[in-house]
């Protein structure tokens, strides 16, 4: 009788497999073109997003926008301010909540959990 495993805490396993899905749903963010007039760039970015710029010579900078105005996009990267006239900048990529990854992820956790836990009452985590 000692050496019988003990399956009152097979439970746990569903458990832990439902926090690593909702540890998961963080990965719903994506990288993103904005999409909008580059003259208008500033109403859809905000301070201490962390963005993407694209120059017209091909260099890619990530940085953390700082600001952004019809001259120039002021930015840290690596430590140092980075500036980079408007006239340089061909895109701007920000950080975005993917819409579709998002939905899964939920729909997904909404579905697997139940799964999960109605297995392993039925034994089927031994």
């Amino acid at each position: 009788m000692w050496c019988q495993k003990e399956t009152h805490s097979q439970p746990w396993r569903a458990l832990i497999a439902s926090l690593i899905v909702f540890l998961c749903l963080g990965g719903c963010t994506s990288v993103q073109p904005v999409n909008l007039d580059r003259n208008q760039w500033w109403s859809q970015l905000e301070p201490f997003e962390p963005i993407v710029v694209y120059e017209a010579s091909g260099r890619r900078v990530d940085m953390t926008l700082v600001s952004i105005d019809d001259t120039e996009v002021i930015g840290m990267s690596g430590g140092s301010r980075v500036q980079i006239p408007m006239a340089e900048v061909l895109r701007i990529e920000a950080e975005q909540i993917d819409g579709l990854k998002t939905t899964g992820a939920v729909v997904g956790t909404v579905v697997l959990i139940p799964v999960f836990v109605l297995a392993c009452l039925a034994g089927g985590c031994q």
